[in-house]
């Protein structure tokens, strides 16, 4: 396909070369915005040359060095280390949050860092930090432990995935997914479809729910659709979903309510009176639909707690395996 230029792109896009360079360096647009450049980039099959994707990544990196620059010769023994793939997702911006407001009161300073799940960009932020000789990290990791562990070598870490041996700070969302199980049993729902991003945290969620129902010896009629984490996508894969009657529609984040109501709107479907919604995490947007969703809440303060206990006392039980973080929250969406 023939190459265009940036300015060619911005224009199909409808947006400024400013913001189209904003969106290519994955730095926050308006929704909207993100869309049409989206569609703009699909239909023109735009790929970002390779010096300009180093020199956004090579930016990330000084950006963080000067950071670190920043902390040293004040506490830099004190400093810890948030390494995410995507630091403006609401859930991770939520947990960042949340340890910044546990340790304000301390010492400690927070250093995030965000690999965009590239391996070797976080593989160059955990040396820099290994260099820095931080207390502790958090970590969303797209590399194995081992290799992990190789690089920071004696610095403790935390990490936030699933299924990772080292993962103490992982979450047990089968325990959450058997808690909206046994909700969604109170309320009698037997035809359930969910649509999630993440296949492994999708993974857990539902087997937690099936569970619930085989141990009633309970009938379940349960389908997953999985999307790319684009507005555009998640609106695609409700329509599909919604082509069929069901009796709830469980959305894996909170932000998958944006396109949901246009949906809803569009289709006149009322909820909860032809179907019930529920979406996982609570956080304050949920207040904001209409009808108010009720979620499967997720404590950020006590899983932050937890974090920062054991990376602090570089305590490394997982006693947190059988604790749960989750709570029903409900709203108005469920009948």
């Amino acid at each position: 396909m023939e190459k265009i230029t940036m300015a060619e792109l911005a224009k199909k896009a409808g947006v400024s070369t400013a913001t189209l360079r904003k969106f290519l360096k994955h730095e926050r647009v308006r929704n909207d915005l993100a869309e049409k450049i989206e569609m703009a980039i699909r239909e023109t099959g735009y790929i970002l040359e390779e010096h300009k994707e180093k020199e956004v990544i090579e930016k990330g990196f000084e950006e963080s060095k000067s950071i670190q620059e920043d902390f040293a010769g004040k506490s830099q023994q004190h400093c810890l280390a948030f390494v995410a793939k995507e630091i403006t997702q609401l859930k991770t911006q939520t947990l960042f949050l949340a340890c910044e407001r546990l340790i304000a009161a301390s010492q400690y300073l927070l250093l995030a860092c965000e690999t965009k799940g590239d391996a070797e960009r976080e593989k160059a932020y955990l040396s820099m930090l290994a260099n820095a000789q931080v207390k502790g990290v958090i970590l969303e990791s797209c590399l194995a432990a081992d290799e992990v562990t190789a690089i920071l070598g004696n610095i403790p870490y935390v990490s936030l995935q699933q299924g990772t041996n080292t993962g103490i700070g992982c979450v047990n969302t089968l325990q959450g997914g058997e808690l909206l199980g046994e909700y969604l049993l109170q309320k009698h729902h037997m035809i359930i479809r969910y649509l999630g991003m993440e296949e492994a945290g999708t993974i857990a969620y539902c087997e937690g729910i099936k569970d619930s129902y085989h141990k009633r010896k309970q009938p379940l009629d349960f389908t997953v659709k999985l999307c790319d984490g684009s507005l555009m996508d998640m609106y695609a894969k409700l329509k599909e979903i919604l082509s069929e009657k069901i009796d709830v529609l469980i959305l894996e984040c909170d932000e998958m309510m944006i396109p949901l109501q246009r949906y809803l709107k569009e289709y006149h479907i009322s909820v909860p009176q032809n179907m019930s919604v529920i979406s996982i995490g609570g956080h304050a947007i949920t207040k904001m639909a209409s009808p108010k969703l009720t979620t499967l809440r997720f404590d950020y303060d006590a899983y932050a707690t937890s974090i920062m206990k054991k990376l602090l006392q570089t305590s490394f039980e997982k006693e947190n395996e059988a604790k749960s973080f989750f709570c029903i929250e409900e709203g108005e969406s469920v009948r």
